[in-house]
């Protein structure tokens, strides 16, 4: 079995190796940079790229659409919603010698949810374990909402690693440091360990990922770890610091690199600066590792910031895999603008089209299948 060595020589992952609080090439300067690029495009529609057309925040909405969070029929969960994406507050449980006050409302952890598979089976595909890390502007309700659509699509049973928000400015500077210097946030101190150990687990044979948004991130980070102990080392005091591992409770490193082959990442708007392959390994037929897809809508600002930046080379941006693009739409919500269309050509592929083609593809042929599609409705797959 081969090693896991952190002795890598090549220039693009250098960035694999930097110690997340090591001042870097790529700071603050760098990532008003990234932002500006991001920004440049015309017409400056800046709330469609994020919230889609106008006319589609119009109810009636559709099953599992994220706008319908907000409506004056479950008021209670629409103040709830409204709260937690307003009010700011600290990402971490409320320390056990505060008094409790406003533990509900000022501190908001990142917490392990669970939602079963089709027809409520948790026990389908035990050689599998599927985890979703949500995106920014998310709380409970929304986060199984965009769940519950992926178990519906895939059959799958999902953990969630709920990313709270903590209000959208916390969000936003939570994704800054994840983004900018790799500061480990409290979501990828809880994801790491979970994430480790399910490749570790011999009963599974496939780890797949799901991120969206802040998730792809946080997964970003949450690779660092897994390729390269200092990182990994900086992970685990995080975790402990954010009470989610006790004491002495660390992840060793991947016992050999052969772990790796089991995950797949699949990232909908990868706002990540660095998230590449394990340099010289790949899979016995011959594919890097770990399987890695992202999908990007052309007018989705997040995305424009990580795997459709402008310019993402000039600003250290190198994220591996195929990047899916729907030319000219707009949005950046999950469930909305990425998951809806999706379904609805795999539900019928010859009257839906398929609009996410590889970046590099002219169109002038058939579009390369991605192989998330592959998993639909309990489809699986052969191994990569």
């Amino acid at each position: 079995m081969t090693e896991v060595s952190t002795a890598y020589t090549s220039d693009r992952h250098a960035a694999l190796l930097a110690n997340p609080y090591r001042r870097k090439e790529l700071e603050l300067a760098e990532l008003t940079a990234i932002v500006a690029d991001a920004l440049a495009f015309f017409p400056p529609l800046y709330p469609n790229s994020i919230l889609g057309n106008p006319w589609t925040w119009i109810p009636p909405h559709p099953r599992w659409s994220e706008f319908s969070i907000v409506n004056i029929q479950q008021i209670l969960r629409s103040v709830q919603y409204l709260l937690d994406v307003t009010v700011p507050a600290i990402p971490a449980a409320m320390p056990k010698t505060m008094p409790i006050v406003g533990e509900a409302v000022f501190w908001r952890p990142t917490t392990i949810l669970y939602e079963p598979g089709i027809n409520f089976n948790p026990y389908a595909f035990p050689e599998e374990a599927w985890i979703f890390i949500n995106g920014i502007a998310t709380n409970k309700e929304l986060a199984g909402m965009n769940a519950r659509f992926l178990v519906e699509m895939f059959h799958r049973p999902l953990t969630i690693v709920q990313n709270a928000s903590d209000s959208i400015g916390v969000d936003l500077l939570e994704s800054v440091l994840g983004k900018a210097w790799d500061v480990h946030t409290e979501p990828a101190a809880k994801a790491y360990p979970f994430i480790h150990r399910a490749l570790h687990d011999p009963a599974k044979q496939r780890v797949v990922v799901l991120c969206h948004s802040q998730g792809t991130i946080i997964m970003s980070n949450v690779l660092r770890g897994l390729l390269n102990d200092e990182h990994r080392h900086v992970l685990d005091e995080a975790g402990q610091r954010a009470g989610f591992m006790s004491e002495g409770d660390t992840c060793h490193p991947l016992e050999n690199l052969e772990l790796l082959q089991k995950l797949e990442i699949y990232n909908f708007a990868n706002a990540a600066s660095v998230m590449c392959h394990m340099p010289g390994e790949t899979t016995p037929l011959g594919n890097a590792v770990p399987w890695i897809e992202n999908f990007g809508n052309q007018y989705d600002l997040v995305a424009r910031t990580g795997m459709l930046a402008p310019n993402g080379e000039k600003h250290g941006i190198a994220i591996d895999g195929g990047n899916y693009v729907k030319q000219g739409m707009w949005g950046h919500i999950l469930n909305v603008h990425y998951l809806f269309g999706i379904n609805d050509h795999l539900q019928d592929p010859v009257g839906c089209r398929n609009d996410y083609r590889l970046q590099s593809d002219d169109g002038s042929g058939a579009p390369e299948r991605p192989r998330l599609y592959d998993y639909f409705q309990g489809a699986a797959p052969e191994p990569y």
